[in-house]
């Protein structure tokens, strides 16, 4: 019987030694998965940063990129209302012109004598004449269509009329 307790204890010291090894490896299989494990989540940290760091560096590129966006938006409308006063200012310098012009041509035509100023104006188109007419006074207006053939007389006197009533009726629609 004590062959058979001693053969059961070197059995059993046996098993231990046996699961004391197993258990090692094991321990040693999951210390290198933990080891895997560590070395996989620092790398996952490092491109996690790396990427965040990417990310940050775009971010501020695109805000640089709409910051100067904005910067030449900006220069664009203040060139748009320097361009719209300076466009301004043309027009108005051309109509100044335009009233100069037509006060000369008024003026040459007031000076004129009656008969020239109706042969003159009757040559023209009779739109061109009746702005002339328009600019001179009532009295000059009648004495030069007073020399011209009556046929042109009376389209130019049609005419200076419809001028007159177009001009009143713009003013009424204006004052609404």
């Amino acid at each position: 019987m004590k062959f058979i307790v001693g053969i059961l204890l070197l059995f059993v010291n046996l098993y231990s030694l046996d699961c004391t090894y197993i258990f090692e490896e094991k321990k040693q299989e999951m210390n290198k998965k933990i080891q895997e494990l560590d070395e996989a989540k620092q790398a996952l940290e490092s491109y996690q940063a790396a990427f965040n760091a990417l990310q940050d560096e775009k971010i501020k590129k695109n805000e640089n990129i709409l910051e100067q966006i904005q910067k030449e938006k900006e220069e664009i409308l203040k060139t748009k209302e320097e361009n719209k006063k300076i466009l301004e200012q043309a027009q108005k310098l051309q109509n100044d012109i335009l009233k100069l012009k037509e006060d000369k041509i008024s003026q040459s035509y007031a000076k004129m004598k009656d008969a020239s100023a109706a042969e003159i104006l009757s040559a023209l188109d009779e739109n061109e004449a009746v702005k002339i007419l328009l600019s001179l006074e009532a009295k000059k207006i009648a004495t030069i269509l007073a020399k011209m053939d009556a046929n042109k007389a009376a389209s130019l006197t049609h005419l200076i009329k419809e001028k007159k009533e177009n001009k009143k009726e713009s003013k009424e629609e204006n004052k609404d």
